[in-house]
């Protein structure tokens, strides 16, 4: 870590308590992160990031993401059958991965829970590094996700 580096990472030190470093760096979250790394990122015990993070998890302000769990906006949409396809289609040809957790019929309508998959930055950089390219006015294109 370079002198420069290190008389941030003090100043940060020396004019936020642990659990406020903790919590900014939670706010700042895109993408699923372990407690080890948040514990980094805020140079902090991990038991005291484990604790606030768990404490920001019981508050409603995060979500805890197991390993492999689908990571996105969930949705639920109501209504004729056909009308549901057509929307499930339309994001599908947005480019849009998406997930249908729950598909099921009540009261003569049917009824889709869906997650739209949010792409992970590390996708999109994963596949620039692999040599992808991006056309400019296009969408750009992600990786296939592997797993």
């Amino acid at each position: 870590m370079s002198e420069s580096s290190r008389d941030g990472v003090q100043s940060w030190a020396a004019s936020m308590s642990a659990r406020d470093r903790i919590r900014a760096v939670a706010e700042t979250l895109r993408e699923p992160r372990s407690v080890n790394w948040i514990s980094e990122q805020a140079d902090a015990a991990w038991s005291t990031t484990n604790e606030e993070l768990q404490a920001l998890v019981d508050q409603g302000q995060l979500r805890r993401v197991e390993a492999g769990e689908t990571v996105g906006e969930r949705h639920t949409v109501r209504g004729d059958p056909d009308r549901i396809d057509a929307l499930l289609d339309h994001l599908r040809d947005q480019s849009l991965t998406v997930e249908v957790v729950d598909d099921y019929r009540e009261d003569g309508e049917r009824v889709v829970e869906f997650v739209k998959v949010a792409e992970s930055t590390t996708d999109r950089i994963r596949y620039y590094l692999e040599g992808g390219t991006r056309d400019e006015g296009q969408t750009p294109v992600t990786a296939p996700r592997t797993r």
